[in-house]
């Protein structure tokens, strides 16, 4: 139903929502993505895809490797390991690590932040 059929109108597309559907098609099959497999399991427009993979990539909450293949950030991991510290974040960035990948990711807490916060490293 639309707003011209007298139904309520679709709340538009907000900035969280687009992060949310940018962020959302990473799971355990899905770890790595094209930009165009993430067009299509977000439905977002191409060009809104790229200034939102470019614009998460610089804040590296995206990583991109050489191929371009997108796949979740460290400083995204490293968000998510401050608002559940009950969970190890080397079990959680090892599921996500690419299959026969030799690289090994590990916490390290001899770095701590100005906050207090450690700040945690990907080492091979």
């Amino acid at each position: 139903m639309s707003a011209a059929d007298g139904g309520a109108a679709a709340p538009p597309d907000t900035t969280l929502d687009r992060l949310l559907r940018i962020l959302g098609p990473f799971d355990a099959d899905h770890r790595e993505l094209t930009v165009a497999a993430l067009v299509r399991r977000a439905a977002l427009p191409l060009p809104t895809a790229y200034r939102w993979v470019d614009r998460l990539s610089q804040a590296e909450l995206l990583e991109r490797d050489a191929d371009g293949r997108i796949r979740p950030g460290l400083r995204l991991w490293e968000i998510a390991s401050r608002a559940a510290p009950a969970t190890s974040l080397s079990l959680v960035l090892l599921a996500f690590a690419p299959p026969g990948d030799a690289a090994r990711f590990v916490e390290r807490r001899s770095r701590v932040q100005e906050d207090g916060e450690p700040r945690l490293r990907a080492s091979a």
